[in-house]
């Protein structure tokens, strides 16, 4: 909260600054409403799979929780884990795999060029 209200420094290190906290809240929200989504299901049973049921759609969206940018639940916990490990490494998420799409080289993984 206090890196968002804070407008005064450079957005892209405010940006860096919210990303652990962010992203430590995606992972866990990702877990618990998959687990709640699934306990739903079974609660619901068999016509919660109708393209007309409610929880259809939460399934659906829980899901697409685990590769939403800015980091895919595996890129996640690399990060997480970077974080965790005090690795020294370019931390900057806005690369040019968010950007155009393509996947980054080693040099936009570990901050050198190759």
């Amino acid at each position: 909260d206090a890196a968002a209200a804070d407008l005064t420094t450079d957005p892209a290190e405010r940006g860096r600054r919210m990303m652990t906290p962010f992203q430590r809240a995606k992972m866990i929200v990702n877990h618990l409403s998959l687990r709640i989504v699934n306990d739903s299901l079974t609660i619901v049973g068999g016509a919660s799979y109708s393209a007309s049921h409610p929880l259809a759609r939460l399934v659906r969206d829980v899901r697409a929780g685990w590769f939403m940018q800015p980091y895919t639940y595996v890129d996640g916990v690399d990060y997480l884990s970077g974080q965790a490990l005090r690795l020294d490494r370019d931390n900057d998420y806005v690369s040019a795999r968010s950007v155009s799409g393509a996947t980054p080289d080693a040099s936009s993984r570990t901050g050198r060029q190759l």
